[in-house]
């Protein structure tokens, strides 16, 4: 989404009219519409002082659209008359409408049915309703410049779409078409970086070579590496195509997301190259590694790349590193009190309220202005997936559809706003002044990497586990905290979504997230007298129907899945049903050792 965008969602605050408070809120129905009406006091200037003590008090209509049919909502987007909501609703609209409709659909039905109209009417031949005709046709043609300013890559998926907007261009008067044929004219020029491929091609171009010389982690300073991490993880979140996020988290398979999955890859390949730079053969070397990288990981907070940090914290808090008591216990105080703190940032209670005050305290732009910090620390790079679970959650929490049939266009209001905070975060990023470093990435992907269960078996290899150091690991990690910290949020040990399950062998600590992608949960069957529980492992793309498939198989159950449902037990013995094909992963309520529950459904009961 551009600046254009944003300039014109907010363009409904610059009037000089102040709302006062709403006076009552209705809902009414206009022809496959439905608003929401208030009804609010508002103060306007008058002509002859614009003192507000001089205001004239009046009530006014403030109408928002809150539900509709797909054509209703299209032809909404140039009403027949002047409404206030009208700017927002188009960048709403054009952020958020794949979820219910195709490109080329909405073309057709902006283009379609548009009557010829002429800039230049005699007084004799003109009607009444030439005039309304020429500004409706005037106004799609500046919702079809914008929208393909905004959104070139709707129009190239498939190029009919563009080609029906050409000969829509051409067949119009109104010198607005002049300017649409310029933007189409200039978008074609560029088609190659516009088309998926290219698109794709630049996010993962990674430039030169490292010339054959062989690199390891100490080849890099701290600092420098924190740098270049900073400014590879900045150029993979500007690249991020808000709109993906939806299709991500909806997991469409007409809209692959490439610019989030890029995104994603980019943060697990940094946990796994975390984890295997740290299982060294020695012990001395494997220290060393955890050092480094709680320095990095220091530096990316340094210098506000909250992703990057939470996927080297991801990294070191992998049950496979973590479990390194030998190798901790060596890693100076202060290095782990270091680490410790700043996995304090991603605690998963009250839905991550930590990370979420500290990026809207830091990564804002009006923090930014005026503050004398060096140039590279001028941006912010978020973790994503703070984004994606929002979306996860509204998802979950509303329907996409009214009970009328109608789409859901209060759900959208919901949707464009967190991608709004997206956006906005998006442009603060570009604010880093850091140098690309080609050499660091190809190390990132070149560095061999195994699998959770293969490094698990190495970590076990290297530092067997024996029964004295299962007795005693509590009391080795007492000893990594700092003496002089006794409060009681440093009493505690500080692990990501850390849980007592036992997976595989009695002294498998599984990792908060095994890959920076999946969790450990437990299920139990409801019907069960001894409401036992099994593990499972619960990836980011796993559905509601394959969750409960797995924990069937799990406690050895050969029921069909439609059978039952899933439920997650909260902390409080609150539960939460988790509705049918949803992502799983980040529609739990909370992602601390994660209780869930199989239940008959009724329809299968009765």
């Amino acid at each position: 989404m551009s600046e254009d965008t944003s300039s014109e969602a907010c363009s409904l605050h610059s009037s000089p009219t102040d709302y006062t408070g709403a006076q009552d809120i209705v809902e009414e129905k206009e022809g496959g519409l439905v608003f929401t009406t208030v009804l609010k006091k508002v103060r306007a200037p008058t002509d002859e002082d614009d003192n507000s003590s001089q205001r004239v008090t009046t009530t006014r209509k403030v109408r928002t659209v809150k539900a509709g049919t797909v054509e209703r909502l299209v032809s909404y987007l140039v009403p027949d008359e002047e409404s206030t909501d009208v700017g927002a609703y188009r960048a709403c609209f054009l952020a958020t409408y794949r979820t219910f409709t195709e490109p080329g659909f909405v073309v057709s039905l902006l283009i379609d049915g548009q009557k010829p109209a002429v800039e230049s009417q005699s007084i004799a031949a003109a009607s009444i309703e030439e005039p309304v005709q020429l500004r409706r046709q005037r106004n799609v043609l500046k919702l079809l410049k914008f929208w393909l300013e905004n959104y070139p890559a709707d129009f190239f998926n498939p190029i009919d779409n563009l080609a029906k907007v050409e000969v829509f261009a051409g067949s119009c008067e109104a010198h607005e078409s002049i300017a649409l044929k310029e933007t189409i004219a200039n978008v074609k020029a560029d088609v190659n970086r516009h088309s998926q491929a290219a698109w794709i091609d630049r996010i993962l171009h990674t430039g030169d070579t490292m010339g054959g010389q062989p690199f390891h982690l100490f080849t890099f300073q701290a600092q420098d590496m924190a740098s270049s991490l900073t400014a590879e993880d900045a150029r993979l979140f500007q690249a991020v195509v808000p709109h993906e996020c939806l299709s991500y988290t909806r997991d469409l398979k007409s809209a692959p997301a490439p610019t989030v999955r890029a995104c994603i890859n980019h943060f697990n390949r940094i946990s796994l190259v975390v984890i295997a730079t740290v299982l060294e053969d020695c012990m001395v070397a494997r220290t060393k590694a955890i050092g480094h990288w709680i320095q990095i990981a220091h530096h990316c907070r340094t210098m506000r790349n909250f992703s990057g940090l939470r996927a080297i914290v991801a990294g070191l808090q992998s049950s496979s590193v973590y479990r390194l008591h030998q190798s901790w216990h060596n890693v100076p105080q202060d290095k782990q009190l270091m680490f410790e703190e700043l996995a304090d940032l991603f605690q998963a209670d009250s839905n991550h309220k930590t990370s979420r005050d500290l990026l809207a305290k830091e990564g804002t732009a009006k923090q930014i202005q005026g503050k004398k910090a060096p140039t590279a620390q001028h941006g912010v790079v978020p973790y994503l997936g703070t984004f994606l679970t929002d979306l996860t959650m509204v998802h979950t929490a509303h329907k996409d559809k009214t009970q009328d049939g109608l789409i859901n266009f209060y759900k959208k209001r919901q949707e464009f706003e967190i991608l709004a905070t997206l956006t906005l975060y998006q442009k603060v990023s570009a604010n880093y002044n850091l140098p690309h470093s080609p050499h660091l990435v190809r190390w990132l992907a070149s560095t061999p990497c195994l699998t959770e269960d293969e490094n698990y078996r190495l970590s076990e290899q290297l530092e067997p586990t024996t029964a004295t150091t299962s007795e005693n690991s509590s009391i080795f990690r007492r000893s990594r905290r700092s003496p002089h910290k006794t409060t009681e949020r440093n009493s505690k040990l500080i692990v990501l979504n850390r849980s007592t399950t036992e997976i595989g062998s009695p002294t498998h600590t599984p990792s908060p997230l095994a890959s920076p992608s999946t969790l450990i949960v437990r299920v139990s069957i409801s019907s069960e007298a001894n409401c036992c529980y099994k593990s499972i492992l619960l990836s980011e793309s796993e559905r509601t129907g394959a969750v409960i498939k797995s924990a069937l198989e799990k406690h050895g159950i050969t029921s069909s899945p439609t059978q039952y449902k899933l439920v997650q037990v909260l902390e409080d013995s609150r539960q939460v049903e988790i509705p049918d094909n949803v992502n799983v992963f980040y529609a739990l309520a909370s992602l601390t050792s994660p209780m869930l529950t199989l239940k008959m459904k009724e329809s299968t009961v009765q």
